[in-house]
């Protein structure tokens, strides 16, 4: 009988172990950002947006994991030599990242630093100007941001994050560049905690 009560109270223990210390969110998110084709040093501001579903599993109290699946303008904007001023090349994404997350502070804390790394795989939805040199379907990359979870109220959640992508992959094969995707913007977000 003790070895049953023993057991219990440890499964017992686990359990409410468990349920504070692991947490999911899910919820909308929302961004600008600023988007340039590298190696080009003639880009000029180029606004973008992105708009999309986030998610967060932290299974520990300053870890967890994270990821998007979001609608992402991206591209570049370019002084040209001529007087109509300004070139466009735009490229649409489904872009996936999925983030590796570190937390400061503790669960009981409702403002909560963050820091996050990991990989982002876009794929091409729609392109404009990228003629006679189309964009290739895939790209790849890392995205870093640093950023904050604010809690609302009871499992409600602000998200915000400042994230910088660089792409790995040529963005375009018939170019004679090595063409490469990069942003930088802010993204916010309401999770909500399931």
């Amino acid at each position: 009988m003790k070895k049953i009560i023993f057991c219990l109270s440890i499964f017992a223990g686990m359990n409410m172990f468990a349920q504070q210390t692991t947490s999911f969110s899910i919820g909308p998110t929302v961004g600008a950002s600023h988007s340039v084709l590298m190696p080009y040093n003639n880009w000029e501001f180029n606004p973008q947006w992105t708009a999309g579903l986030s998610w967060i599993y932290g299974p520990m109290q300053h870890f967890a994991i994270g990821g998007d699946v979001r609608y992402s303008l991206e591209g570049g904007k370019f002084k040209s030599g001529s007087e109509t001023g300004s070139s466009v090349i735009r490229m649409d994404y489904l872009r996936v990242p999925v983030k590796a997350m570190y937390f400061f502070g503790t669960y009981e804390q409702d403002f909560r630093p963050k820091i996050t790394l990991g990989p982002s795989v876009g794929f091409l939805v729609d392109e404009k100007n990228t003629e006679p040199a189309p964009a290739n379907k895939v790209d790849f990359g890392l995205n870093g941001s640093v950023g904050f979870n604010y809690r609302m109220m009871e499992n409600l959640w602000l998200n915000v994050d400042a994230n910088y992508y660089q792409g790995l992959l040529k963005v375009r094969d018939a170019t004679s560049l090595s063409e490469h995707n990069a942003n930088i913007g802010l993204q916010l977000g309401v999770l909500v905690g399931l």
